[in-house]
Formats: C-alpha cells, sequence, structure tokens
C-alpha cells in the first residue's frame, strides 16, 4: 500500500498527474488500496487544514477559477494538453467530459493493467493528465523518461509517437501518442525486484 500513500503525497503537488489514481489502483491491487489512497488523500487534507483554516479550500477553488480565466484570456490555453483544458470555464458540461475521459482512461489502464510498473506509471500519468479538467504542456514533464526510453530503444514508429509525447507541444495528441508508443508486445524491462515478488 506504499504505492498508494506516495500517489497521494504526488497528488497533494500534482493532481492531474495522479487524477485517475484510484481507478489505476483499483485495477491493479483492488479497494484495499483505493482505501489507503483516499486515508492518506484525507489526512494530507486534514493536516492542510489544521495548519492553514478551512479558507484555503474557497480560496484555492475560485483562485484555480481565476487562473483558468485569465489564461484563456492570454490564449494559454492553446498550450494544455487535456481536451477539457481549452474551455475557459469550470460547468456541468465539463464535469461531464471529465467523467467520460475517466472512463475511457480507466479502460486504457486496464488494457494495460498487465504490464511492468513503469509501462502502468506511464499509463496513469498519460491517461491522468487526459481526463484531467486543466492541464499545460509543461506538466508533460512526468512522461519525459519514459518516452526518452522509448525513442532510445525503438527506432520504429513508435519511437515517433514516442518524440511527439516526449516535446509535449501537440496538445492532446501528445498524450495519444505516448499511448502508442506503449502499444507494443515486447514492454521494457521488468525491475528486477518487481519479477522477484510475481514469482511463486
Amino acid at each position: 500500500m506504499v504505492c498508494a500513500v506516495l500517489l497521494a503525497i504526488a497528488g497533494s503537488v500534482k493532481p492531474q498527474i495522479v487524477f485517475l489514481a484510484p481507478i489505476a489502483l483499483y485495477v491493479a491491487n483492488g479497494p484495499k488500496a483505493v482505501f489507503a489512497f483516499l486515508a492518506a488523500a484525507a489526512t494530507l487534507v486534514g493536516a492542510a487544514t489544521l495548519a492553514f483554516g478551512t479558507g484555503i479550500w474557497a480560496d484555492w477553488f475560485f483562485g484555480m477559477q481565476s487562473l483558468v480565466n485569465e489564461a484563456a484570456r492570454r490564449n494559454a490555453l492553446l498550450l494544455a494538453v487535456s481536451p477539457l483544458g481549452f474551455f475557459g470555464s469550470f460547468g456541468t458540461l465539463r464535469l461531464l467530459g471529465v467523467l467520460a475521459l475517466a472512463a475511457l482512461g480507466g479502460a486504457a489502464f486496464y488494457r494495460f493493467r498487465d504490464r511492468p510498473a513503469p509501462e502502468r506509471a506511464a499509463v496513469l500519468v498519460a491517461c491522468s493528465l487526459f481526463a484531467a479538467p486543466y492541464a499545460l504542456s509543461y506538466d508533460m514533464v512526468a512522461m519525459g523518461p519514459f518516452a526518452a526510453a522509448v525513442i532510445l530503444r525503438d527506432k520504429t514508429w513508435r519511437g515517433l509517437c514516442a518524440a511527439f509525447s516526449y516535446c509535449g507541444a501537440f496538445g492532446p495528441i501528445s498524450l495519444l501518442a505516448a499511448l502508442l508508443a506503449l502499444n507494443k508486445r515486447a514492454p521494457l524491462a521488468v525491475d528486477p525486484i518487481e519479477r522477484d515478488l510475481r514469482e511463486p
């Protein structure tokens, strides 16, 4: 359950990168992992509230709305990698879009559920950014190590897809390219520790 706690900590810094962590944890390790994630997240929320007061959450929500509006005014949303990031406001249709993209992301993670941990981590980040209400191109930095590994080892069109993902300059296409780079029969090398854990 350590991974669930670490993902919750990561979510406190960059929630859009682990937006679909509960779905990924459920697919990989079942409901206990999701409970551990939610418990860790609740602990972090409680600690922040205790330290800074309840007003921080209203400030955060309205601050995010102001940020999105200002980004739209400056045409910065053209740098969005999330399809929903191109919209300048949070509304009912956008919420429905988040739910739809989250469902697609969960299906994609299920598709790659048997891959080694590095690939599953890449799928989690790519699908989370794709489903998040707000994510810009610089958030793609989390995909950098995986994309670089594929570029160096694969000289086919999958390496080109990884290059699209690595630069992050093509919006949602960069995220879809990352999934195409993953869709290969020969996975990345399995970590020795993970291999030992899998062996009976």
